[in-house]
């Protein structure tokens, strides 16, 4: 099985399945708890798989977390944040476990409230990343590096940007990792980087720079919108972008050193 078979832009989804397919292995029989998790995440058993896996599980639950406080109503918080909770607990004891050679699921392991994660999973899909488009913008960003790897700019403006860039499209690539909330707030800082950075520049250096920012405003448009229209209507964040970003270009300059 490929890993790859995963929901990769929905924290919830791509948990549900996991944990699904865990439950498919809850028997009155003894099991391998590190081989039934390895399974579940479509990946070889054996110690460096199983302690990714647990990892790439909790940074999921990080996410959640995240877009729960971000985006969700107030009066489904308590709710869905003790649901995350329980999936920790559950994960956890995946975890310690994974010290006996055999463990009886029914007895010893509690899953949590599949059919709630599930429910959820559409509010999630809802604020989660089109992954069509998320492939879309990944090809967009490496199409981006290789123009700016041709370009006649100076090399240590190329250096900083194909450096910037490639934080942007390691993000895009473990979406399903991080989540639309820490790729908008490294989008933003991105764009405080290239800012600053630009100051003293030509105007011919300075003329990809501005092209940059254009480019990192549209994703971090893209990834805004979806959840800003499913859960406050017409009032779009994008309306909200360039002040967000002016506060943070201007934070950003008090730390620099005098002359900086």
């Amino acid at each position: 099985m490929d890993k790859q078979e995963l929901p990769i832009n929905n924290p919830a989804e791509r948990l549900y399945v996991i944990l699904t397919r865990m439950a498919g292995n809850n028997s009155d029989s003894r099991v391998i708890v590190k081989e039934i998790f390895c399974n579940a995440i479509g990946m070889d058993t054996n110690d460096e798989n199983f302690i990714q896996g647990i990892d790439e599980s909790f940074t999921s639950l990080k996410n959640m977390e995240d877009q729960v406080q971000k985006y969700f109503q107030p009066r489904k918080h308590k709710a869905c944040l003790q649901m995350i909770q329980d999936i920790r607990e559950f994960i956890s004891s995946i975890l310690k476990y994974n010290n006996e050679a055999w463990v009886l699921f029914s007895s010893r392991l509690s899953f949590p409230n599949l059919d709630l994660l599930n429910s959820y999973g559409y509010d999630f899909e809802a604020i989660s990343f089109n992954a069509d488009l998320l492939n879309e913008l990944i090809n967009d960003v490496e199409a981006w590096l290789l123009e700016i790897q041709k370009s006649e700019f100076d090399e240590s403006v190329k250096e900083f940007l194909i450096s910037t860039f490639m934080e942007i499209k390691n993000l895009l690539e473990k979406y399903y990792d991080c989540g639309s909330h820490r790729i908008e707030t490294e989008i933003l800082a991105a764009i405080a980087k290239i800012t600053l950075y630009s100051k003293n520049l030509t105007a011919e250096n300075k003329s990809i720079f501005d092209k940059s920012s254009e480019k990192l405003l549209k994703i971090l448009d893209l990834f805004i919108k979806p959840a800003s229209a499913y859960f406050l209507g017409e009032k779009l964040f994008s309306e909200a972008i360039r002040p967000i970003m002016t506060e943070v270009i201007n934070k950003a300059q008090h730390l620099l050193p005098p002359g900086g």
